[in-house]
C-alpha cells in the first residue's frame, strides 16, 4: 500500500481510512522511533523503511494500550515527553542529546529530530495554502488588460487654412442678392404717359379744303 501513496508519510498516518486510531502525537512517535522523515513521500520508502514503519506502528500503539493511556508510564526514551515545547521561549528541547524541531506537515504541528530522521527519499510536494490560492486568483483577476493602440488626433489646421475655410464657408452660405426694384418718380410717370399719347392715332387737323 505504501508504494502507491504519493502523500507525505505524516498525513498518511493521520488518515483514519489508512491507519485508524493514530493521532498527531502517536504519528510523531512512530516516525521518531522508526527514524523516518515526516515529509518523505510514502511511495519512495525502501523495504527497510517499510518494515520499520510497520513495526513501530504496532509497538507504539501496543505500548500506549498496555499503559492504559497513562503518559507517566510511557518509556522515558519516547519523544512524547519532550515534544511539547513548540512556540515556547528558551532553548530548544532535546532528546538524548539531539535537538527537537517543529514544522507544519499536512496542516499539523510536527515534532521531529533532524539528527535521526533523515530525508532519504523524495519529499512530497507541499499543498498550496488557501491564502496563497486566493492571492493567485486575485492577481489573475487584477491582471491589466492589454493596452490598445492610441488613436492619433487629426493635425490642427494652420491659421492660413482656417482663414481660407472660413471664407469659403461664408461665400457658400450667402445667397445672391436680388436687384432692388426702382420706384418710379413723377417725371418718369409723365414721360411714360407722353409715350403712350404719341403712340395713339394722330389727331385731325383743321385745314382748308383743297
Amino acid at each position: 500500500m505504501l508504494t502507491k501513496q504519493k502523500r507525505a508519510v505524516k498525513p498518511l498516518l493521520l488518515d483514519q481510512s489508512f491507519s485508524a486510531g493514530v493521532g498527531n502525537w502517536v504519528a510523531d512517535e512512530i516516525l521518531y522511533q522508526a527514524h523516518i522523515h515526516p515529509e518523505q513521500k510514502a511511495a519512495s520508502f525502501d523495504e527497510a523503511q517499510c518494515a520499520a514503519l510497520h513495526h513501530q506502528m504496532q509497538a507504539v500503539l501496543q505500548t500506549a494500550v498496555d499503559a492504559g493511556a497513562d503518559s507517566e508510564k510511557f518509556p522515558k526514551t519516547w519523544l512524547f515527553h519532550q515534544k511539547w515545547g513548540a512556540g515556547k521561549k528558551g532553548p530548544a528541547p532535546r532528546l538524548e542529546g539531539n535537538t527537537i524541531e517543529y514544522m507544519q506537515v499536512g496542516g499539523r504541528t510536527t515534532a521531529w529530530v533532524p539528527a535521526l530522521q533523515k530525508l532519504t527519499g523524495q519529499a512530497a510536494e507541499k499543498p498550496k495554502s488557501a491564502k496563497k490560492k486566493a492571492s493567485e486568483s486575485n492577481n489573475d483577476a487584477a491582471a491589466p488588460a492589454p493596452k490598445q493602440p492610441k488613436k492619433r488626433a487629426a493635425p490642427r489646421p494652420t491659421k492660413a487654412q482656417a482663414a481660407a475655410d472660413e471664407e469659403y464657408s461664408g461665400e457658400a452660405s450667402e445667397e445672391p442678392a436680388k436687384p432692388a426694384k426702382k420706384s418710379k418718380t413723377k417725371k418718369s410717370k409723365a414721360r411714360d404717359a407722353d409715350d403712350q399719347d404719341g403712340k395713339a392715332a394722330p389727331a385731325k387737323t383743321r385745314g382748308r379744303k383743297p
